[in-house]
């Protein structure tokens, strides 16, 4: 007698689940970290990782640290971390925020916008 089921599309791994769901998800878990692995990324997977367009670092690469290995532009780890610290935003040191708990719901006031279409 012979098996009515074709083979299974997802390749043995060696990887132990209940499932099969749980064995594919085991195995999609073990390709993102081998792909999180990489020394070197482009600007797609850049971009993802900052959190911005690829547009973005592409029309600031010029002031951004990066790789170029022939006509390829790649950023290491370092390269991405140094261009995160360079947009890091911190207050001084020292000085409280000037904003916080000294405005009251009466000092408030509506924007000219919400004026002009209040007619």
């Amino acid at each position: 007698m012979t098996n009515a089921w074709p083979a299974s599309p997802v390749p043995d791994t060696g990887l132990v689940g209940n499932s099969q769901s749980e064995g594919l998800e085991e195995l999609l878990a073990v390709l993102r970290t081998a792909r999180d692995r990489r020394v070197h990324v482009g600007y797609e997977e850049a971009a993802h990782r900052l959190g911005v367009s690829e547009k973005w670092l592409r029309e600031r690469i010029a002031t951004l640290p990066h790789r170029k290995m022939g006509k390829y532009v790649l950023f290491s780890h370092e390269d991405i971390a140094a261009i995160s610290s360079m947009f890091a935003v911190c207050p001084p040191e020292g000085e409280p925020d000037s904003r916080a708990g000294s405005a009251s719901i009466s000092d408030l006031k509506p924007s000219r916008a919400g004026r002009r279409h209040a007619a």
